[in-house]
């Protein structure tokens, strides 16, 4: 029994690389959307760390307003009682 010819291989490959295209195709697609979301990700991360850089400015500059308010009020607690 004779194989296929080489008009029936040409067929079935032609058929395969338009398939093998088509995939590709796709895939392309789905790259495109997985590099859109790994920017906008690394947007969302920048904005976090400056986020995260703001709170800490303002916990440092609170502490430097709360740490003098905070030993006067217990200097003056203290004088008032150790007069006494």
């Amino acid at each position: 029994m004779p194989g296929p010819t080489n008009t029936e291989l040409i067929r079935e490959l032609s058929k395969d690389v338009t398939i093998l295209k088509e995939q590709v195709q796709a895939l392309r697609g789905e790259t495109a959307l997985l590099r859109e979301i790994t920017i906008k990700l690394a947007l969302l991360e920048n904005q976090v760390g400056e986020l995260k850089r703001g709170r800490e400015a303002w916990v440092t500059r609170a502490w430097l307003i709360l740490a003098p308010l905070l030993a006067s009020i217990v200097g003056v607690l203290l004088g008032h009682y150790l007069k006494k």
